[in-house]
């Protein structure tokens, strides 16, 4: 497909989508009259699933750009505090699915990078952690940082992957049929987008596992401007 074509495909599916998550957050603001228990647990499901198309829908977007070189990020300070906002829904995902999320940020306060493409990192890298767990599990977000560094590491404590596999994780065409991921495909475009992302930071991606070890994912971002 070529730029153009995948353009108009990418700004077509987004009014509707855009239309769906509108209608849900009105329901789930109250501004549509009172909703039941079920019927609020239904609208934060049709939320979330909605959150996580409009990430993949911009990953599309953002591979090409990052690819041919056309992104650049938009380097800030951001507060962590403000990082974990963008982050809730996925406390929402582990809590419907019945599993912990737990975030440790030491004392890092803030980070340098642009907000909303980290942000869809480390949501990506999350879901996929929270995914390979059994019900009850936990995945940890943790972040830390020396001189150099801020140090982000996504902890699963699913099957894990086997460590012949863990270097294909962030190849772009990587599938896989290997038992120790319940995503029997893989984790897809967002595991490469990831690393452009990071690149793109002047970062560095790695993941670390082994079968029964559970999956880390770990970023590393400078913390000055390059």
């Amino acid at each position: 497909m070529d730029k153009d074509a995948e353009k108009i495909l990418i700004h077509d599916l987004r009014n509707p989508l855009a239309a769906i998550i509108g209608s849900a957050e009105l329901f789930n603001d109250g501004l549509l009259g009172d909703l039941t228990a079920e019927q609020r647990d239904q609208i934060r499901i049709i939320r979330t699933a909605g959150r996580m198309l409009s990430d993949i829908i911009s990953d599309l977007q953002d591979i090409r750009g990052l690819e041919d070189g056309d992104l650049k990020p938009v380097l800030a300070d951001v507060p962590v505090s403000d990082l974990l906002k963008e982050l809730k829904w996925t406390g929402d995902f582990a809590e419907k699915e019945g599993k912990k999320l737990e975030i440790n940020t030491g004392r890092t306060e803030r980070v340098l990078a642009d907000k909303g493409i980290l942000a869809r990192v480390l949501s990506a890298l999350i879901i996929n952690a929270l995914k390979q767990e059994s019900s009850g599990d936990k995945t940890l977000l943790r972040i830390d940082e020396d001189k150099e560094f801020v140090k982000i590491s996504i902890v699963g404590s699913g099957d894990g992957v086997p460590g012949e596999l863990v270097p294909k994780l962030f190849d772009k065409n990587f599938k896989t049929e290997n038992p120790g991921l319940k995503t029997k495909a893989g984790p897809g475009l967002g595991f490469y987008f990831c690393k452009l992302a990071v690149l793109a930071h002047g970062g560095k991606i790695e993941a670390e596992s082994g079968r029964g070890k559970g999956l880390t994912v770990t970023i590393h971002l400078p913390k000055q401007r390059k």
